[in-house]
């Protein structure tokens, strides 16, 4: 072992302990200062890889964000529509109609409800229809039955008069 470290041995000898004392701290230090300096070269990496990582997800977020209000901003024009006509629809309107732009789940029920209202507006009219027919089928009857009425009086009063006769 000393033949390994004989000739710093010998070195050793012949400085003056001030000397000794930088060399041993030069030593000690150097490797320490490095090992600093690397680490925080890689510190500071680090930290620009965690802000860039961090700036990354707040565009991802904010993206999110924007996309999700969008999407519940079309759904909820769209819904709004769609029960707006089906308020009217409950009131007697029979010609409202929805009109959607999109061409997603809401505009199926938006078609859906315009076939339902234009089938309402249809049973509506051939109840309409078959109300005023059955108008004229009453005024008809009516007037059958008052014609009759008054014959069977005046048979009546014709057979009273032949029986007081």
């Amino acid at each position: 072992m000393k033949g390994l470290f004989l000739p710093a041995y010998r070195l050793m000898g012949r400085l003056s302990y001030s000397r000794k004392m930088v060399l041993i701290a030069l030593l000690f230090v150097t490797p320490l200062l490095v090992t600093l300096y690397f680490l925080n070269s890689r510190l500071q990496a680090d930290i620009e890889l965690i802000q860039l990582v961090t700036g990354l997800a707040l565009v991802a977020l904010m993206t999110a964000a924007y996309l999700f209000a969008g999407f519940y901003f079309s759904v909820m024009d769209s819904l709004t529509g769609i029960s707006t006509a089906a308020r009217r629809l409950a009131k007697g309107d029979m010609t409202v109609r929805v009109e959607c732009a999109t061409q997603d789940e809401c505009a199926v029920v938006a078609d859906t409800f315009n076939t339902m209202a234009e089938q309402f507006e249809q049973v509506l009219g051939q109840v309409k229809s078959t109300s005023a027919q059955l108008g004229s089928a009453t005024g008809q009857m009516n007037s059958t039955s008052e014609r009759t009425r008054s014959g069977v009086l005046e048979q009546r009063s014709q057979t009273e008069q032949m029986a007081t006769a």
